[in-house]
């Protein structure tokens, strides 16, 4: 008989272990976005409440206190590269993202990512805070952090919630990323790898930066390959460099090496419109 009450304690005691490790959906599911601006991948996590049917501003969340901008744990913001925010340089890396809501609303990106809530939030380990303006919106359920007027150097951030929004720029360096990578791919290259040294040099000339580099690299492009796209190249530097006339002795370089070429006929209007550019330059 004690044997069996034994038993039934220990049944019991393992199935109310067995209750307790059981998961629940969550009331605020996780989500993650993400956007790819240039070279930088920004990634954001968060867990999303609902309105509800509740007061958000000032009620659910108080005013003038430190919000988590989420529910459950820190909402967090992590960039691969370094980034430029409210003209401030913010360093690669991961951050926990608060807020201040208010009329005027107080962004805190904080060095402690892994937290839950504001609850051990200590504002001395403050990356940075800057203040941005709420805007009325469209009513939105579940929080919701998105990315808007992309380009290759920038993005506008926002997240919603209920009939607020708050957005704000990240912005980055793009073109000193890209001659960065310029510099280690052309040190790298060899001799014979002519893609490398003409998709630099264009990149460049487009650019209308580090143009005597550009020109070395138009260079080693047309050693590798004497053809009609390494010679057009070639011409965009020197069009950008004021060489006009040599811009133009290179366009009809690039045009004797299309003759032979099946693939030109679909490349000559490039030829012809900067051939056009330069002449109304002299």
């Amino acid at each position: 008989m004690r044997y069996i009450k034994l038993l039934l304690i220990s049944f019991l005691f393992v199935t109310a272990v067995n209750y307790a490790q059981v998961e629940l959906p969550k009331l605020s599911p996780k989500a993650t976005v993400s956007q790819v601006i240039g070279y930088t991948n920004v990634t954001v996590e968060y867990y999303r409440p609902g309105v509800k049917g509740r007061t958000v501003w000032g009620d659910l969340v108080p005013l003038n206190k430190v919000w988590r901008t989420g529910a459950n744990d820190a909402t967090t913001i992590e960039f691969s590269t370094d980034v430029i925010i409210d003209n401030k340089n913010v360093p690669a890396g991961k951050y926990s993202f608060f807020t201040i809501p208010n009329n005027s609303t107080t962004v805190i990106l904080n060095k402690v990512w892994k937290q839950w809530g504001a609850y051990d939030y200590k504002q001395e380990e403050d990356l940075m805070r800057f203040t941005v303006y709420p805007e009325a919106d469209d009513f939105t359920e579940w929080l919701t952090f998105s990315f808007t007027d992309l380009s290759d150097s920038s993005a506008t951030f926002n997240f919603n919630w209920e009939r607020v929004k708050v957005s704000f720029k990240i912005n980055v360096d793009v073109v000193k990323q890209a001659v960065d990578r310029i510099k280690e791919a052309t040190g790298k290259a060899k001799t014979d790898d002519f893609k490398t040294f003409n998709t630099s040099a264009e990149y460049l000339a487009d650019k209308g930066i580090e143009l005597e580099a550009a020109a070395k690299y138009a260079d080693a492009a047309i050693s590798a390959n004497n053809s009609y796209l390494t010679h057009y190249v070639k011409a965009k530097v020197l069009f950008k460099q004021n060489k006009f006339t040599d811009s133009l002795k290179e366009l009809d370089l690039a045009r004797e090496a299309g003759r032979n070429d099946k693939n030109y006929e679909f490349f000559v209007s490039r030829i012809d419109l900067l051939e056009k550019q330069v002449k109304a330059k002299l």
